[in-house]
This record gives structure tokens, sequence and C-alpha cells, in this order.
């Protein structure tokens, strides 16, 4: 096989016009046109050559073609070690059974032209060396930082001291309806205030809205947060549609002046309607309703 050395065709002839490289019949070979043959063939070999080296280190390598890179054929159409020259993007890639593996670059500067960003995503993934990226390995605790050109070793920044973040949260802070605040930066505190009504503020509020009625009258002893509401004069009451009441209940005993009777059965029948009668047994009120 050819080595990086074979020397290339020296004169470069004459390129032919498309059709004009053929022979027919007893038409004699043109010396320029087989020279211009030789030439570009020799060179196309030697470009191979730089793009992938020796063809000898290339394990498996059952076909070469070169062309656009466009014009790369599916790799479900080409046999496994099918090596394709992309002579445009200027790399070159070789077939595996289920996609093409890229296998050399003719230079560092084409890899820009050869990768776009999808391509460089899939080239690092997994474990990368960072040393591979930046020329070492930095010191225990750094991180990897860019600035979009470059990669390089930094410290990683140091974390937010109590003071730094106080004031963060003390200019989150807003205040809001009968709320305030007060942040004292030299003490360290913060305040929270409300101008809504207090207890004893709520107990004044209420005092203020009773006012007296007929018979009803109210006391607020402020100092003992007490409020009383009492009569203002005794009831009377004209009657009561009740068959029994509880004498306990009323505290009505024979001294309120109402009659007594030791039984239910003792109670006169005309007695006229309304009349109250005390039952001593029962200690009950009874009123008469005119039946």
């Amino acid at each position: 096989m050819p080595s990086k050395e074979s020397r290339i065709w020296s004169d470069s002839g004459v390129e032919p016009d498309p059709g004009e490289e053929t022979y027919s019949g007893s038409e004699k070979p043109i010396a320029e046109y087989d020279n211009w043959a030789m030439w570009a063939l020799t060179t196309d070999v030697d470009s191979l050559f730089d793009a992938v080296g020796d063809l000898d280190g290339v394990s498996g390598v059952t076909e070469v073609t070169a062309g656009l890179n466009a014009d790369k054929p599916d790799v479900a159409n080409v046999s496994n070690g099918h090596l394709y020259i992309a002579t445009d993007a200027g790399y070159a890639d070789i077939a595996t059974s289920d996609s093409w593996a890229r296998i050399a670059t003719t230079s560092y500067d084409d890899l820009s032209g050869a990768y776009d960003d999808s391509d460089a995503r899939t080239a690092v993934e997994g474990n990368v060396d960072a040393a591979a990226l930046t020329g070492d390995s930095g010191t225990d605790g750094q991180v990897l930082e860019t600035d979009g050109a470059a990669a390089a070793w930094s410290d990683p920044p140091d974390a937010r001291s109590d003071e730094e973040i106080e004031d963060v949260v003390a200019a989150l802070l807003a205040a809001g309806d009968k709320l305030s605040w007060t942040y004292d930066d030299g003490n360290d505190t913060l305040t929270v205030n409300t101008s809504a009504l207090n207890q004893e503020e709520v107990e004044d509020t209420v005092a203020s809205l009773i006012s007296t009625g007929s018979n009803l009258a109210f006391n607020y002893d402020d100092a003992g947060d007490a409020l009383t509401i009492g009569l203002a004069d005794d009831i009377s009451v004209n009657s009561i549609n009740a068959g029994t009441v509880n004498a306990d209940a009323l505290e009505a005993t024979a001294e309120l002046g109402n009659p007594t009777f030791p039984t239910l059965a003792d109670v006169p029948t005309n007695l006229p309607e309304g009349t109250q009668v005390y039952v001593e047994d029962e200690n009950a009120i009874y009123v008469e309703d005119g039946t």
C-alpha cells in the first residue's frame, strides 16, 4: 500500500472538459489529459492520507469514497467500514453498524466547522477530565468557571454572612394594611408593628356602641374591663301565658303577695281570669286562664 512518502505526479497537465477524458476507436491518448489525471489522483490520495493517515492503521476499512458533507450516504446504505471523506468539511467518518463515527479531522482549526452545538454536547457526555480542558486539575474545593471563551479554575464565592442575609430579608419586606416594620441594622433586630385595635381599644369601641333604652341601663368599668347591663326599674307583668311556672326560677313565694294554697285542689275554681296563685306542695305559681 502506498505510504505518505509516495510522490505526487509532477506534471499537472490540462484538465479536460467533461466528455473529453474518454477515448474511442483508434484515438490516441492526449498526454496533457493523462498527466492531469495522474496528478489529480496522486493529489487526492495525498489529501486522503492527511485526513486519516496510513489506511493500514484504520481497522476494518472496506471502502473509501469522498464528496461533499451533504452528499454523504445514509449509513444504512453502505457496509460497515465504509470510509467517507467530507472534502468541504475537512473530516472523515467511518460507518459502524448503525451510525457514522468521526475518526479524523484535517486540523484543529477545522473542528469549528466540523461540529455544531449538538455535536459538542454529545462529545462531553459522561465524565470529562477537567485538566484536559484547562491544562491543570485545580485545587481541592475550586470550581471550574467559563467566560464563554475559556475555562479556568477559581475559588467558590464565600457563603453569605449573617449581616448579608439580614439585609436581604429586610429588603424583601413591605408594609401592608395596618402593618409596618422597622429594621435596626446596628442591633440586628426587625420589629413588626400593627395599627389594628388592641383589646383595650376593642372594649372601648364596644362600650361606645351601646346606648340605653326603655328600662335598660349599662355600666362600663374601663379599669376592670367589665360591661354590666341592667334594668333601670322593676318589671311589671300583667299576664303570663303559662299553665305552671316554677316558683324557684322566679323566686316566687307567698311573700310576693300571691294567694297561697296548700295543694292545687285547694285553689278555688271561681277566681278571676289572670289571677296568680302559689301552690305550696308543688312550689309553683298557677295563673287562672278562665277555664
